[in-house]
């Protein structure tokens, strides 16, 4: 870890990850976690095996192939709403996230809700919460989710 790496704030770190995530490259985004970081979404998105990525490791597996795989083309992050905590490593953030599904040509737009928590300037925990439903309509795998809680 540089110097500069372990100074960057959490709100440095997220805007690391609003490039990232606009520029495609998954590999700038997995280096932004800790070795023991954990990436959950209490609400994960259909496809995804579990709610929860624990280890840099398999959270870079695991958004590597996101970007392979992805049918939504992310252009641009809108109403970004940060939040400072009491704790220093933690913050808030409200933002949306749109672009348009490859298969259709369709827009969307997404709303999120992120807590990260960053240490020496690196991911140790991001929790991500979003609308599933609104994320399986727009990939077209309505009936999937439909099935994935019924089994529950």
């Amino acid at each position: 870890m540089t110097d500069t790496t372990s100074r960057r704030t959490p709100r440095e770190v997220f805007a690391l990850i609003q490039r990232a995530t606009l520029e495609k490259d998954m590999s700038a985004l997995a280096d932004l976690y800790a070795p023991d970081a954990v990436h959950e979404w209490p609400f994960p998105p259909v496809g995804l095996a579990g709610a929860a990525l624990r280890g840099a490791e398999q959270i870079r597996k695991t958004l590597e192939a996101a970007g392979k795989s992805t049918v939504l083309d992310f252009r641009e992050f809108g109403a970004v709403d940060i939040l400072d905590t009491a704790d220093p490593d933690v913050i808030v953030v409200e933002y949306e996230l749109g672009g348009v599904v490859a298969a259709t040509g369709e827009d969307f737009l997404f709303r999120y809700i992120m807590v990260l928590r960053v240490v020496d300037g690196m991911i140790v925990s991001l929790r991500d919460y979003f609308n599933p439903i609104a994320n399986a309509a727009a990939t077209g795998r309505l009936a999937v989710l439909a099935e994935s809680a019924a089994a529950r």
